[in-house]
């Protein structure tokens, strides 16, 4: 089955009044940065959040949802993503690498651990891969957090560069805010097809 075939087969099992709700629903999201109304930057920021949780959530509808593999661990792939892009990109080496090269230098780092991660589990089904990756996921955050001359420990780290696309640099919560909300759509398109 093609994508658009996939696409139009969801289409239609919808009707016209769940897309009414859909379209104003993503006309709210939209607008909802422009609105005039009292700590429109708080809501902005929250959703914001939102926002990354559902794009975890969308990787661990792959992982759990269409492969089967309960990973309890799967938040250690994001930490080191996150942490990769804190270190190159940052003042604390000196070394700042360019946001889009460390998102796609993060997301390859992070598959790859997961690659190493399941070549000596592979066998494992069921509860046993849970405690395994779970274990896998709490090594990870205990690294981070005691490795205080690469990832400042606790405080993490500090004076990350900002994100540059098309000589603007993100530096509000409403830029992060739509980005995420690119990126939302993007994926989940990517897991529809």
């Amino acid at each position: 089955m093609t994508f658009i075939s996939k696409v139009s087969n969801i289409f239609s099992h919808m009707s016209w009044i769940k897309w009414i709700f859909i379209a104003a629903f993503a006309v709210l999201l939209l607008i909802l940065p422009f609105l005039p109304f009292p700590q429109v930057a708080l809501w902005v920021r929250i959703l914001g959040y939102a926002g990354l949780y559902i794009l975890l959530g969308l990787g661990l509808l792959i992982h759990v949802g269409f492969a089967g593999l309960l990973d309890l661990g799967f938040a250690a792939y994001y930490g080191i993503g996150a942490y990769l892009y804190g270190i190159f990109a940052s003042q604390l080496f000196d070394m700042h690498v360019p946001f889009w090269i460390m998102l796609l230098a993060g997301g390859l780092v992070a598959a790859l651990v997961g690659a190493l991660i399941s070549v000596p589990v592979l066998r494992l089904r069921g509860d046993y891969l849970a405690i395994v990756t779970l274990g896998f996921g709490e090594i990870t955050r205990l690294l981070l957090l005691n490795l205080r001359t690469i990832t400042n420990g606790s405080q993490g780290i500090i004076r990350i560069d900002k994100p540059v696309l098309f000589g603007m640099t993100f530096n509000t919560g409403t830029h992060f805010y739509f980005l995420i909300i690119a990126l939302i759509v993007f994926f989940v398109f990517i897991t529809i097809a």
